[in-house]
């Protein structure tokens, strides 16, 4: 009998079904400033905490649309200011000289000021610009002492409105303040027996209520 060899019976390899891999999101980069050393929100958690060592947590806080003057500084000192002070690289007396200077104007109407607003509309010396890019110390109104300590601050019939803030009462170097002729209400804070070196303080006409 005739013999058969027996066919193979092809094999067909397997078909793979590719596995997609789920899309990965990278996470995003934190932007980082002071030189590296930190990114905006650690900054801003920083500032906030050496300015609350003067002003109360809830004044940095806004409630609907009431800004508190401390509010708007802060907020100028994180966002606008040119500056860009930074907290563990800058010493914390001059953060907080440069944020009470910042609530100074806003506390007092510094928009509407008659001269040396942060508006080009009013007239003022160069440099002399409250929220300007240089040094508060040369700010109109301002004078500073060799070491960089704020010391006197006279500012006479330039429009003041609203109310003295109590973060002057920071400003330990400070011996003459002078506020006459406005309109600002209110009393003296009692932050002001902490002013040891103060000689001279002139707040006459204004609305100015208390002891």
């Amino acid at each position: 009998n005739p013999s058969f060899t027996p066919t193979k019976v092809p094999t067909v390899p397997p078909t793979l079904t590719p596995t997609s891999a789920a899309p990965t999101t990278p996470s995003p980069t934190k932007r980082m400033v002071c030189g590296g050393e930190m990114d905006v929100e650690t900054r801003e958690i920083l500032l906030r905490l050496a300015i609350t060592a003067i002003t109360d947590l809830d004044d940095l806080i806004p409630t609907g649309i009431d800004f508190t003057p401390q509010w708007r500084a802060f907020r100028w000192i994180v966002d606008e200011d040119e500056m860009q002070l930074c907290p563990g690289i800058d010493k914390a007396d001059k953060i907080l000289q440069r944020y009470t200077a910042a609530v100074l104007y806003y506390s007092t109407g510094g928009d509407e000021w008659t001269r040396c607003s942060r508006h080009r509309t009013s007239p003022c010396i160069v440099g002399g610009r409250f929220l300007g890019s240089n040094s508060e110390c040369v700010w109109y109104g301002v004078s500073c002492n060799l070491s960089g300590q704020i010391f006197r601050i006279d500012f006479e019939e330039n429009s003041l409105v609203g109310s003295i803030a109590s973060e002057l009462g920071s400003l330990v170097g400070l011996t003459s303040l002078a506020l006459e002729k406005g309109d600002l209400e209110g009393t003296i804070p009692s932050t002001f027996g902490q002013l040891s070196k103060l000689e001279t303080l002139d707040l006459d006409y204004n609305r100015l209520s208390g002891d």
